[in-house]
C-alpha cells in the first residue's frame, strides 16, 4: 500500500500536469512552450508508471482542448508511463531522461512524420521539449529528495555481508 505522502505527492503531480498544460506560450510552426511534464514526472517518480499514465493523460488533454491535437496526449501518456517505470531502479532525473530519449523521441519522431510536419518544425519542437524535459526532471528530482520520497527499489544484505559500493569496500579498496 502507497504511504499517505506517495499518494498526495502524485495527485499533485496529475493536478500540476493538467494546470501547466492549460498554460502555453506558442511560436512559429505550431511549437508551443508548456512545461506539463513536470507534473507528470513528479506523479510518476513518487507514484510509479500508473500515476505517470493518469499524469501523462492529463496533461495531454489539457493541451487537447487549448489546441485540439492528439500528439500531446500520445507523447505524454506513453512518456509518464516509461518514467514511472524506471523510476523503480533510477533517480526521478535519470528516469526522465531515459523515458524521454526511449520513447518520448521515438513517439515524437513517428507522430510528426505520420502527420507530415515539416521538419523545421520538428526540429524546434524537439529542441523547445527537450529543454522543458530537462527542467522538469531537475525540479522533480530536488524536491523528491528534499521530501524523502524514493521509489528506488534497495537491496536486502544479509548480517554480516557488505553491501555493493558500501564505504567499507571503499576503504578496503575493493
Amino acid at each position: 500500500m502507497q504511504s499517505f505522502k506517495v499518494i498526495v505527492l502524485s495527485s499533485a503531480g496529475v493536478v500540476v500536469a493538467l494546470l501547466l498544460s492549460r498554460y502555453t506560450i506558442g511560436y512559429e510552426y505550431g511549437v508551443l512552450v508548456a512545461l506539463p511534464q513536470l507534473g507528470v514526472f513528479l506523479a510518476a517518480g513518487a507514484g510509479g508508471p500508473i500515476w505517470g499514465l493518469l499524469a501523462g493523460v492529463a496533461g495531454g488533454l489539457g493541451i487537447y482542448y487549448g489546441h485540439p491535437d492528439t500528439t500531446w496526449l500520445t507523447i505524454l501518456s506513453l512518456t509518464g508511463l516509461a518514467a514511472g517505470i524506471l523510476s523503480a531502479r533510477l533517480r526521478p532525473t535519470a528516469a526522465a531522461f531515459v523515458a524521454w530519449l526511449t520513447v518520448g523521441l521515438v513517439s515524437s519522431y513517428v507522430i510528426y512524420t505520420q502527420n507530415g510536419q515539416p521538419s523545421q518544425a520538428f526540429y524546434a519542437w524537439l529542441s523547445t521539449f527537450s529543454y522543458e524535459v530537462v527542467i522538469s526532471a531537475v525540479v522533480v528530482d530536488v524536491v523528491l529528495t528534499l521530501l524523502r520520497v524514493s521509489r528506488i527499489k534497495q537491496k536486502k544484505v544479509e548480517s554480516g555481508e557488505v553491501a555493493p559500493g558500501s564505504e567499507a569496500q571503499a576503504e578496503v579498496g575493493l
